[in-house]
């Protein structure tokens, strides 16, 4: 009789963990399972992605890492000794800090990460306050930095030790419950500082902890990997939770909260989601789930009810409220789980004291650990279903009398007489106590009840000094936040700085510091909403909605943005235009995953508008979002929908899109312009403008989606020479701006006019000049008379002779930028030449070359006599000073002051934002304000900001300028 062999459990690649057979993945790393490899019994355990294992063993897929290529790639003060694993976020090195001379471990990002610069600068950003975190049981991050190659590095400890995967490898049965209870207490400390300063791991599991011996050989456990997911873009509060562009799951199934599968907002209760299911697995020795696919395992964490860890163990069931609070940590809704890390390590606290006696269970226990002075307090004000009888976390046994002596025994000694000592014993435990629960102002009471009964008061009043100065200090931390939530930026960092001269290098100014910008967005959109709501409904209130949700949206808040359109957007053009912006407000904040549904919806609601030309419109706004997205293909048909309601209705006389205001455009910095406004009924004359003007914004959205052939169709559509001419050039700029600099040149050669045609050369010569094609870029600027074309390809030319060394050349090609600029007539035409001439040198740092053309832009701003032209200046000017001081634009959420490195900058600010009391036209205060707020925050200039606020007429300015600010902030 033949039998069917049993199908044999599979291997996972990465870890060597076994997994249910047929199963796609592995549960516990999240690896694609490839083959139906079976379980090797000698397989060794992960190597811990960021640490050392004693156990690792270096495989030949390791071996295949080409060092000295990854020695390049690093920063020269880090030599690399040897390779530590691989992940699927990258590679981790142990490498030997050669200016400190220490041993660091480095974790190299992926290369998928290098060519996406905003993922860089949000690397950086939040590896900059994960930073600040300093805790004994969290693995300290000491520098994050961009590779040669364009790829993040983590710069963290290096700990020996071995992961808590690798110690349940060797028992698979569950470890010692107190043994669990004494890690997770440290993992519980650990998490609870990492939450204080706002910051949520995202993918817990056992092998991002790693346990060590402290100097005293007790096992020390560390929290690898903080807000990793988050920093790389793959954190798993996203839309969707399916894989990533390397067919590997985002986030591990086995560990994920319900709201993580939900793509749901997530905050720190789901790290204590996945810390229970850690908890589960410790103890037991398996997971509550048990799945053969993905879908299995979601499918599990949001409906199934996991098992009681006592029925998989039996011998769990003498440990008091174990069962009780694993399952309180792993319940479906956030709000049923433990509010806090330090409430579970409470809960974790009274298991172990419940532990049965030593004799009886085996287990060893220390004895001053199952004697308390006092029974334990067990108020509690939770109702849960599966909830222990836990009370709140600041509700700590009591030290006893003896405990107090053995601690403060050298300063008891001065005590003189029995009934003073114990008087001191009573008012000190008091004060211990007090103290212990961070009660400054009532520790401070009791020691000075205390010193009254010693000998030696000298300690006891510098002890009380050292209390007054932590109270003062955290008073001062506690207004400073409380002007963050206000939304008063001066007040706020005035408050930082007088918090860091009370205790200088304290974390927790750093850490206020890191939070500052959060806060400060927060209040800035909750007052910009109060203003808008205040003033009546209109056109000024619709554009001012769209510009607040665009920024929420870029801020991370796509919910909320959505949420404000369907409030408060009535017109269903608008909500869509509104949302198409938000859309790609977000994609270029960096906030890209989960947005295809939302992408997917507003096609469909455009296309079944049934006006023609609101259909066109808000097809337009769709088609630029899905550019934005890197959707071209969908975008071809977006435009050529938005196309044809502009044909059909331009006949008519219905409205169409106005001109795009690139100069706003350029000082937002958000490359999102405003194309919905309403124009009134037109006549034969203003009908062909503005069908001109639609077809133009169509040709140049499909040039910059790189449809260049749709693009020129598009721009043949128009019958007058010169409108052709026009929309000719912004394609052919487009085009350039991509790369796509044959396919300019082409067009620009159909251009019979002379200035229109002249501009259409100067993005193919820059073009050129960025593919290092000098010649070619020198013939077609001797074909180029204007001056005010030939100054800017002049300043990109000396920035590339500078970037390749040949300062010869650059010098001579600024003074030639100069000379030509100067040439230009008209002033305000003669400074953006000026200024267009500038940029390239301070981008590539040459602020030498540039500063002649700086000066003398500077002098003619300041002699402008029309207050709208010259705050436009001085903002432009303000933002070359950003340039000539650093070389890029500061980092977004910035809130150092940079008065002190740079006074021009200030002073242009300063000058502007007086400035707008000149302007006495309500619609032009109203157009200069939102990008002079947002130049005033990215420059951290945070006095001119309540400056501005000041002079403010009316409700719709003061949310212009809460908008302006937050948009400057992020």
């Amino acid at each position: 009789m033949s039998t069917t062999a049993a199908p044999r459990p599979l291997a996972c690649p990465a870890c060597g963990k076994a997994a249910p057979s047929r199963a796609h993945f592995c549960p516990y790393c999240g690896v694609t399972l490839k083959s139906n490899a079976p379980v090797q019994p000698t397989a060794p355990p992960q190597i811990t992605l960021t640490q050392a294992s004693p156990e690792a063993v270096e495989t030949p897929e390791l071996r295949r890492i080409d060092l000295a290529r990854i020695q390049a790639e690093l920063p020269a003060r880090y030599r690399v000794e040897r390779l530590l694993g691989r992940g699927g976020m990258g590679v981790v090195f142990k490498c030997r800090d050669e200016s400190l001379d220490r041993v660091v471990a480095i974790k190299l990002m992926s290369e998928r990460y290098a060519a996406d610069t905003t993922a860089q600068r949000r690397f950086l950003r939040e590896a900059r306050a994960q930073a600040t975190i300093n805790h004994p049981n969290v693995a300290t991050i000491l520098n994050a930095v961009i590779s040669t190659n364009g790829r993040p590095c983590l710069v963290m400890e290096f700990v020996e030790g071995a992961d808590l995967k690798s110690i349940l490898h060797k028992e698979p049965g569950g470890l010692d419950p107190t043994r669990v209870c004494d890690l997770m207490l440290q993992a519980c400390a650990g998490l609870s500082e990492a939450h204080a300063t706002g910051i949520i791991h995202r993918d817990l599991k056992p092998s991002n902890f790693i346990i060590q011996r402290d100097h005293k050989g007790q096992e020390q456990l560390k929290i690898l990997d903080l807000g990793l997911a988050k920093i790389v873009g793959c954190a798993t509060d996203l839309r969707t939770i399916t894989m990533d562009t390397s067919k590997d799951l985002v986030g591990t199934p086995a560990y994920m909260s319900p709201e993580q599968v939900n793509g749901t907002a997530v905050d720190h209760r789901t790290d204590l989601y996945s810390l229970g299911v850690v908890l589960f697995e410790l103890f037991t020795g398996r997971l509550p789930f048990d799945s053969e696919s993905l879908q299995g395992w979601l499918y599990q964490h949001l409906h199934a009810e996991p098992p009681v860890p006592s029925s998989m163990r039996p011998t769990l069931a003498r440990f008091a409220n174990l069962d009780s609070t694993v399952l309180w940590c792993l319940a479906k809704q956030p709000h049923v789980r433990p509010s806090r890390a330090d409430d579970l390590a409470y809960a974790l606290k009274r298991i172990r004291r419940s532990a049965p006696n030593p004799q009886d269970s085996g287990s060893a226990f220390a004895s001053d650990v199952l004697a308390t002075s006092e029974p334990l307090d067990d108020r509690s004000g939770m109702h849960l279903r599966s909830a222990p009888d836990i009370a709140p976390s600041s509700v700590l046994r009591r030290p006893s009398t003896a405990e107090f002596l053995k601690v403060n025994a050298p300063g008891l000694e001065a005590v003189s007489t029995t009934a003073d000592r114990a008087q001191f014993l009573k008012h000190a435990n008091a004060a211990e106590e007090t103290e212990a629960q961070q009660k400054w102002a009532a520790a401070i009471e009791h020691w000075k009840l205390a010193l009254a009964h010693a000998d030696d008061p000298g300690a006891i009043a510098r002890r009380i000094e050292a209390l007054d100065r932590e109270l003062t200090f955290e008073q001062v931390l506690a207004t400073a936040g409380a002007h963050a939530a206000a939304g008063d930026w001066a007040r706020a960092e005035a408050a930082l700085r007088s918090a860091a001269s009370l205790r200088p290098g304290d974390p927790r100014v750093e850490q206020a510091r890191a939070r500052l910008p959060r806060r400060l967005l927060d209040a800035w959109f909750h007052r910009a909403r109060e203003r808008i709501a205040a003033f009546t409904d209109g056109p000024s209130r619709q554009t001012q909605i769209r510009r607040l949700a665009v920024t929420k949206a870029r801020s991370g808040d796509l919910d909320g943005a959505i949420l404000l359109l369907q409030v408060e957007s009535h017109d269903p053009e608008l909500r869509i235009c509104g949302l198409a912006q938000a859309l790609s407000g977000a994609v270029q904040a960096g906030h890209r995953e989960g947005l295809r549904p939302y992408l997917e919806r507003a096609i469909a609601a455009a296309s079944n508008l049934p006006d023609p030309a609101a259909r066109g419109r808000a097809s337009l706004e769709v088609g630029r979002a899905l550019t934005t997205y890197g959707d071209n293909e969908a975008a071809r048909t977006v435009f050529h929908n938005a196309l044809t309601g502009f044909v059909a209705c331009s006949e008519a006389g219905d409205p169409v899109p106005s001109k795009s205001n690139t100069h706003n455009e350029a000082i937002w910095g958000t490359g999102i312009t405003t194309t919905t406004r309403r124009l009134p009924r037109l006549g034969p004359p203003e009908k062909e403008k503005a069908r001109a003007q639609a077809i133009s914004a169509v040709a140049t959205a499909q040039a910059q989606a790189g449809l260049p052939q749709e693009a020129l169709s598009t721009a043949y559509l128009i019958d007058d020479p010169w409108n052709r001419a026009l929309i000719l050039v912004q394609v052919a700029q487009a085009l350039a701006k991509a790369g796509n600099t044959l396919e300019a040149e082409r067009i620009a050669d159909q251009i019979t006019f002379r200035l229109p045609k002249a501009k259409a050369l100067r993005a193919v010569a820059v073009s050129h000049v960025f593919r290092g094609e000098m010649e070619v870029a020198t013939k077609i600027l001797n074909d180029i008379a204007s001056p005010e074309e030939r100054a800017p390809i002049l300043g990109f030319m000396a920035s590339a002779w500078a970037r390749r060394g040949d300062l010869a050349q650059a010098s001579q090609y600024a003074r030639d930028a100069y000379k030509t600029a100067n040439e230009v007539p008209g002033t305000v035409a003669r400074i953006d030449a000026l200024l267009n001439a500038a940029e390239p040198l301070l981008t590539v740092g040459k602020n030498n070359f540039g500063a002649s053309l700086l000066a003398t832009a500077g002098r003619l701003v300041d002699g402008l006599d029309d207050a709208v032209e010259r705050l436009h200046g001085l903002l432009r000017l303000a933002r070359m000073r950003v340039k000539s001081r650093s070389g890029f634009y500061p980092a977004y959420g910035a809130v150092a002051a940079p008065g002190a490195s740079c006074p021009e900058l200030m002073e242009a600010l300063r000058h502007a934002t007086e400035s707008v009391a000149r302007i006495v036209i309500a619609d032009e205060r109203l157009e200069c304000l939102e990008p002079l707020a947002a130049t005033i925050a990215s420059a951290g200039a945070y006095d001119l900001a309540q400056d501005l606020l000041s002079q403010c007429k009316d409700d719709a300015e003061r949310s212009l300028v809460y908008i302006g600010l937050a948009s400057g902030m992020l």
